[in-house]
């Protein structure tokens, strides 16, 4: 049987090792992709409740080519592997959450920090040159 903690030693081994992955396919905005999954967040700073496209995770393709365990194993869906790969899920969405927040955020402030104010011909223009 094998320990949570092994588990977990794992899963944040195999989650670190994949997360820049992850976050390369959201940043190429394949996370707007049919059948993207919607996670909620009740940040109240943001003006209430945010949706953010979080990558869905499959278990045969984590099963196969994260773990590289054997194709009959993966058909058989053990028990310990479905934990293993929902403790892995939660970490990378954890993760990707984070991620796509701060995107948001740095995207909002940059938004803010172009804006320009007035008129062109508001501007003050030196009758000395420049």
């Amino acid at each position: 049987m094998v320990s949570l903690e092994r588990v977990e030693e794992r899963t944040m081994r195999t989650a670190i090792a994949t997360l820049v992955l992850y976050a390369g396919v959201a940043v190429l905005g394949s996370a707007v992709a049919a059948g993207a999954g919607w996670a909620q967040t009740g940040d109240q700073s943001l003006g209430g409740r945010q949706s953010y496209s979080v990558q869905p995770m499959n278990f045969d393709l984590w099963c196969q080519e994260t773990q590289r365990y054997a194709v009959d194993r993966c058909d058989q869906r053990l028990a310990a592997d479905v934990r293993e790969f929902e403790a892995y899920r939660s970490i990378i969405e954890r993760y990707e959450m984070q991620y796509l927040m701060e995107r948001k955020r740095d995207a909002d402030a940059e938004r803010r920090a172009d804006r320009t104010y007035g008129s062109p011909w508001d501007r003050y223009d030196d009758p000395l040159g420049p």
